[in-house]
């Protein structure tokens, strides 16, 4: 996976302490802001779309002061629910639920005060299993692409050109979760296309797609091969299909999200309408988080 998208699953309550004391509490607010977005960017691919999503943590800070701290105990509660919910979708057993943080926050203040920090290393913990989760799924790329051998014009596997072509391209190239058929060739052949991403947290990469081939993108790795995790992405967005005919090729695209899809800086695609596209195109996912071009 693109380790520039990798969530931190290495969050220890000892460096929360040290550094916390070392720093006079700077430390512990980035550090709380950090895991705050990461808790967001792991759960947001595979909870449900009515899900509590916490907001900036600086907000969380000003919440709880406005509220003389109540809103700290609705956001352990909130967060703990959330993180056991979605611990059940990446397979893990979580066994805190929102109401475990909030008896030891407000029982175990008897326990010499401890409780708030058991609370919080649970919190920590439970974390660190759903960021690796979220890792280990690729970092929230899942893409899936089955190829049927029928569709290859057999004059491409009349010899093994194909294998050196491929290798020296792949050199260069940097494939972001794309897992395919070993013995058949997934690039430099016209019946492939591309989707090269020019803006978001893949920018930069390239995923091949096939003739008939069909790709999902959203929020829901339920729905899609190609998970984005920012907040004007829909569960399902998008998806789109890359048709090759010889001479001719094309893409067709199919809008189901909230914010759109935007082609060429001008067009809105008419949302449930699928409408043909030539190479070269460029598509604005939302509210811009996320460009690709159609190669």
């Amino acid at each position: 996976m693109n380790y520039e998208n990798r969530l931190n699953d290495q969050r220890r309550m000892w460096k929360y302490l040290l550094f916390g004391i070392l720093t006079l509490g700077i430390y512990q607010l980035v550090f709380l802001y950090k895991m705050n977005n990461d808790i967001n960017t792991a759960c947001n691919p595979v909870q449900d779309e009515d899900e509590f999503t916490s907001p900036n943590y600086i907000i969380v800070i000003l919440l709880s002061i406005i509220t003389l701290g109540i809103y700290t105990f609705f956001w352990y509660y909130k967060q703990g629910n959330r993180i056991k919910h979605v611990g059940e979708k990446y397979g893990l057993q979580i066994d805190e639920k929102g109401s475990t943080y909030l008896l030891w926050i407000l029982v175990g203040v008897l326990l010499f005060g401890i409780g708030p920090y058991v609370a919080l290393y649970l919190l920590i913990s439970n974390t660190n299993r759903i960021c690796k989760a979220y890792n280990n799924s690729a970092g929230g790329v899942n893409v899936n692409v089955n190829i049927n051998i029928d569709s290859i014009d057999p004059g491409y596997m009349k010899d093994d050109s194909w294998k050196k072509e491929l290798d020296d391209k792949n050199k260069d190239t940097v494939k972001i979760g794309v897992k395919v058929n070993d013995e058949i060739p997934t690039t430099g052949l016209s019946p492939v296309g591309t989707l090269r991403f020019t803006k978001g947290n893949f920018s930069g990469n390239e995923v091949d797609i096939r003739s008939q081939q069909e790709i999902i993108i959203g929020r829901s790795s339920q729905y899609c091969q190609i998970i984005l995790t920012e907040q004007d992405i829909s569960r399902k967005h998008c998806s789109i299909k890359y048709e090759y005919q010889g001479s001719t090729s094309a893409y067709y695209v199919t809008d189901y999200s909230t914010f759109g899809v935007i082609v060429n800086d001008s067009q809105k695609l008419e949302k449930g309408v699928t409408q043909r596209l030539p190479k070269g195109t460029k598509l604005t996912l939302g509210q811009g988080s996320n460009e690709m071009i159609l190669g």
